[in-house]
């Protein structure tokens, strides 16, 4: 080494292989190609391609996988067909996609895919008619007065007639229903009664 070639004033120290001169810092011996670092060493200096090896390994230099604990980002662009969720026993748990003011999310065309609804298993405080037991067989009267809709619950639906009945005569008022075979006909008595009669 010619020294005349170099400036050296204000040199801490000078390496020559590995016989180091000086106090100042680590003593590099070596310029490394291992773009794992797994080394981890304070004496090599790695090259431009091997910081770039691990730091595409470590973003997933847009052909790998990313694996981290969280991650925050401004916008997420998937070109993928599929986006699951899944907690750290397999099963799945909940995505939750926030919006401020107006903030719309949107889905494209897409086959719909739906979960049969329980009363245990779906939207709180919702109740299914299932759930509430059986419900009681009613039929709806008409007022022969005001003509105004009223109920009134079968007690005798297993009968042919809800209530046995003579035919009308001038006292008895009914409004009438199309003759169903020729020879049936159902009526509305004044008490609010289904009378089914033959004719």
């Amino acid at each position: 080494m010619n020294a005349e070639a170099f400036d050296l004033s204000g040199l801490q120290e000078l390496s020559l292989g590995s016989n180091a001169q000086g106090n100042f810092g680590a003593t590099i011996n070596e310029f490394s190609t291992d773009g794992t670092l797994a080394d981890n060493s304070d004496t090599a200096l790695v090259t431009e391609r091997a910081i770039k090896t691990y730091v595409d390994g470590q973003l997933g230099g847009g052909q790998n996988d990313l694996s981290v604990n969280s991650l925050t980002a401004g916008s997420v662009t998937i070109t993928g067909t599929a986006m699951s969720t899944t907690g750290v026993s397999g099963t799945d748990v909940n995505l939750s996609i926030g919006t401020q003011n107006n903030g719309i999310v949107t889905f494209g065309a897409q086959t719909q895919i739906g979960i049969t609804p329980t009363a245990a298993n779906d939207i709180v405080n919702k109740s299914y008619v299932d759930a509430q037991g059986t419900p009681t067989l009613q039929t709806l009267s008409i007022d022969d007065v005001d003509l105004s809709l009223k109920r009134r619950v079968i007690t005798n639906a297993s009968e042919l007639i809800q209530k046995e009945s003579a035919f009308f005569d001038g006292t008895d008022s009914a409004e009438g229903f199309e003759i169903i075979n020729g020879s049936m006909q159902i009526n509305i008595d004044k008490a609010g009664d289904l009378v089914i009669e033959t004719t």
